[in-house]
């Protein structure tokens, strides 16, 4: 069934099958991400996970002044822990990371 004809403006709707190198980089590609999801749930098994607090786009940590969103999460996230005497180290420590001696950029 035809919902719309695929000329005109709808023409790039069509579907293409795709070439023989763009299959073998998605066959790459999910290969890559299945051995790393893989590895990931072996990790998480042995008790030995170890997932970084990354920004998704660099790869990097993130810094003060990087990301208006992030900035103003972390100074949320600081003031609720104010609250709670036992939070988690790790958390208080990825704050001090955040705000450490970095200038910010926006």
């Amino acid at each position: 069934m035809r919902v719309m004809p695929k000329i005109g403006p709808f023409k790039a709707l069509a579907f293409r099958t795709p070439t023989p190198e763009a299959e073998k980089l998605f066959t790459d590609s999910f290969k890559t991400s299945r051995d790393r999801y893989r590895m990931l749930l072996a990790a998480v098994r042995s008790n030995q996970l170890d997932l970084r607090n990354t920004d998704f786009d660099t790869g990097q940590p993130t810094h003060r002044g990087e990301y208006k969103l992030a900035d103003e999460t972390y100074a949320e996230l600081a003031s609720r822990l104010k609250k709670v005497p036992d939070a988690p180290d790790g958390i208080r420590a990825d704050i001090a990371r955040f705000y450490g001696t970095q200038t910010p950029t926006n």
